[in-house]
């Protein structure tokens, strides 16, 4: 039975230049269901997944572990996904941040793409789609070059005005 990662385990992967990439995602939810979910499915492909139940819990596990995902759910008890994005971009090596919501819509993509977001999943979790997208995520030194995202929205706006 795979036991979950703990942040002591997870340091001593090598991720500097050179070293193995981590097939890591953080999970942040404060649904236990959602964690045990990502698990089950990222398993399948080699993709680790931590927990952390709140913003602090996920701030403290950034501190000590370089993930390669953050999947955060749209409302936690201490904050939001927002808070989570911008903690993680003010990082030297930001992960890439997937937002999940049960209200997944276009508006709402269009915000995490925005800001600064990877991409945004729908809750319940589509399995083969969170496979897809978490499977596209690898930096350029692992050999890798993911997914080319278009300009932002407001960009695109903006050029076409």
């Amino acid at each position: 039975m795979n036991e979950p990662l703990t942040p002591r385990k997870t340091q001593l992967i090598d991720t500097r230049a050179g070293g193995k990439f981590p097939d890591l995602v953080l999970s942040v939810s404060a649904a236990a269901e959602d964690h045990a979910t990502l698990r089950r499915i990222l398993q399948p492909i080699s993709w680790d997944v931590l927990e952390a139940g709140c913003c602090g819990t996920a701030f403290h596990l950034l501190s000590d572990t370089q993930v390669a995902v953050v999947i955060v759910n749209d409302t936690l008890p201490d904050g939001d996904w927002r808070r989570v994005l911008r903690h993680i971009l003010s990082r030297s090596h930001p992960a890439k941040l997937i937002v999940a919501s049960d209200l997944a819509d276009e508006s709402l993509w269009a915000e995490v793409l925005n800001l600064g977001g990877y991409d945004l999943l729908a809750k319940p979790f589509d399995a083969d789609e969170v496979r897809r997208v978490v499977s596209l995520i690898r930096p350029p030194e692992a050999g890798h070059i993911g997914p080319v995202r278009a300009r932002p929205i407001a960009a695109v706006a903006a050029a076409a005005a």
